[in-house]
């Protein structure tokens, strides 16, 4: 068994260095360190990806689950919660998943491990609210969208047939 690292972005841009790729992998590298599992860490990324896919969309987050289900993982490391998933249910499943196996979930960005307590509870609020985040930046591009179709101004890529 092996710890695992889960990076995801959505959008990757070069010039937000707190959350770029090599900012993430740092935080992770340095934790599992900190918990001795840094000698053979199997770190899985999907840039450019939104967490609200599910894990069929996301090729990382599918390895990943494949690893937990098969009995390869003995722990999970992520920069954060949000970084993991952007669902409740899905976050949900993959605690649950985690729990049964006895396998923690270690946050950089969120201070939480799993194996506490504590940890647990705060993970199921922040999940929650990760969740709430990405519904508000979703209606938002809604009520963006529904604007420009009543002002009859084109929506989508150019040369989209979308109006």
């Amino acid at each position: 068994m092996a710890a695992f690292a889960y990076l995801r972005k959505s959008v990757v841009k070069a010039d937000d260095p707190n959350n770029s790729a090599e900012a993430q992998e740092t935080a992770v590298k340095a934790m599992a360190a900190r918990y001795g599992d840094d000698a053979g860490l199997t770190i899985l990324r999907d840039w450019n990806l939104s967490g609200r896919l599910g894990r069929a969309k996301r090729p990382g987050f599918e390895s990943l689950w494949q690893a937990i289900e098969g009995g390869h993982v003995s722990a999970v490391y992520s920069y954060s919660l949000s970084r993991l998933a952007r669902s409740v249910s899905e976050l949900s499943r993959l605690f649950e998943a985690c729990s049964e196996r006895s396998i923690p979930i270690r946050l950089t960005a969120d201070s939480i491990d799993t194996k506490t307590s504590s940890g647990k509870m705060l993970a199921t609020i922040l999940a929650s609210i990760a969740a709430f985040e990405a519904d508000v930046a979703g209606s938002g591009c809604a009520r963006r969208w529904m604007r420009k179709r009543r002002e009859g101004r084109r929506s989508g890529r150019r040369g989209s047939s979308v109006r």
